[in-house]
């Protein structure tokens, strides 16, 4: 898809989603996406071999148990289910839009139904293959998350598996507590403009 057609199919999904939702309060509108974030941070350039083709292997590999893993590294219904029950509907106090990706597990009945069920919010799905330009998240916040997030890795390596969770978990609370308001406000004014523009 062009960059052209992509801001055309972003700029239709906005009249549309502002005409169904223009009288609500922007403290109402959500977005929900998932994100890697690494128990040790990876670096930001690596030393590879030119002509090398042999893939990386791990050895002594065994899955990890108490949390959730999907079975393919992606959300699935299951881990969709888990993640609303338990987590998605105590973040709402009320009606809320909940903007998300056109991943199935996320826009599918079932999982459409279980955000309905469980919290009560409108799933808005936006358009396939338009979260670049659409997605709040990827528009603007993961970005400059992470950006936060790797300082907090310098220097620090090695520990207990147990260890490298917690120390992850609170690296990203850190990191999220020092991100500005005013870059979430900006990525959905971004990701949804009310008067979005397209070049003719």
């Amino acid at each position: 898809m062009s960059t052209s057609e992509l801001l055309e199919k972003r700029a239709k999904f906005c009249i549309e989603f502002w005409d169904k939702f223009s009288s609500w309060s922007p403290t109402e509108i959500y977005n929900a996406d998932e994100t890697v974030i690494n128990f040790d941070m990876p670096p930001t350039r690596f030393w590879a071999l030119k002509g090398r083709k042999d893939p990386p292997k791990i050895v002594k590999l065994t899955k990890h148990t108490g949390r959730m893993t999907a079975e393919h590294g992606w959300m699935d219904s299951t881990g969709w289910i888990f993640f609303v029950q338990n987590l998605l509907k105590y973040a709402f106090d009320g009606p809320a839009a909940l903007l998300l990706d056109n991943f199935d597990s996320h826009v599918s009945e079932e999982g459409q139904r279980v955000v309905v069920d469980e919290a009560n919010v409108t799933v808005v799905p936006l358009p396939p293959n338009t979260t670049a330009v659409c997605q709040p998240l990827d528009v603007g916040v993961m970005g400059p998350l992470k950006a936060k997030l790797r300082p907090k890795f310098r220097g620090i390596s090695g520990g207990t598996a147990k260890e490298k969770r917690l120390r992850s978990s609170k690296s990203t609370i850190a990191a999220w507590e020092e991100l500005e308001e005013t870059t979430v406000i900006r990525s959905f004014e971004k990701a949804i403009p009310r008067y979005p523009e397209v070049m003719v």
